[in-house]
């Protein structure tokens, strides 16, 4: 961790570090399925600009939009939220 940043920015800084790894992991998994941002917007009644913004760190997600985009994507929760999700067998 940056030892040079207050509390607050470190704070912030970790923040954009968890919304980042959230995006990866929906990412991977949406391209495991094989599916375009389009078609898991359709299936979570979200825009696809919100996929977008979400996969690129620029969103911090919902509880309803988490719940959602796992659902879709047939994984658990945790498993967008753990801090380094990768796909292993283990998951499907």
């Amino acid at each position: 961790m940056h030892k040079n940043l207050s509390m607050g920015q470190r704070s912030n800084f970790e923040i954009r570090i968890k919304r980042r790894a959230f995006g990866r992991a929906v990412r991977n998994y949406r391209l495991f399925r094989n599916l375009t941002q389009e078609e898991l917007a359709e299936q979570t009644e979200l825009d696809r600009k919100t996929i977008s913004r979400l996969e690129n760190g620029l969103y911090s997600p919902s509880l309803d939009n988490i719940w959602a985009i796992a659902y879709a994507l047939e994984v658990t929760p945790e498993d967008l939220l753990k801090p380094d999700a990768h796909l292993s067998k283990d998951n499907f």
